[in-house]
């Protein structure tokens, strides 16, 4: 049997990403500047964070009420609220959020040579 491998990404960076910014608005326009929606390898978490930067854009408050309110009347879904208070929980720290923004971006490098490959 073959061993089906996922491209190169990592799921806790990510989340660890969206989690910083629920936790601590403060590192949210580091994360702007550098990160990309297409970044993320999570479909899931490119949905939100798109929302997070279409908020950003509207000068909305983020955190978990007002992204997942804005997530709910987007996709007509509350499916995102649970998915976002762990995430809250799940991050060990803001304080290093630009690390794992350099981790999502190192993985998206790596999948862009592999369809180059290809």
């Amino acid at each position: 049997m073959t061993d089906l491998k996922l491209p190169p990404n990592s799921p806790e960076a990510e989340q660890s990403i969206i989690g910083s910014i629920l936790i601590d608005e403060k590192v949210l326009n580091g994360v702007l500047e550098i990160l990309n929606p297409e970044h993320f390898y999570t479909y899931t978490n490119q949905q939100i964070y798109t929302a997070i930067q279409e908020l950003a854009s509207r000068k909305t408050a983020i955190d978990i009420v007002t992204l997942g309110d804005y997530l709910e009347k987007r996709f007509q879904t509350a499916e995102h609220f649970p998915y976002l208070i762990q995430m809250s929980k799940d991050t060990p720290s803001s304080k290093n959020v630009i690390a794992y923004c350099e981790a999502v971006i190192g993985h998206w490098n790596a999948r862009k040579l592999l369809e180059a490959c290809y």
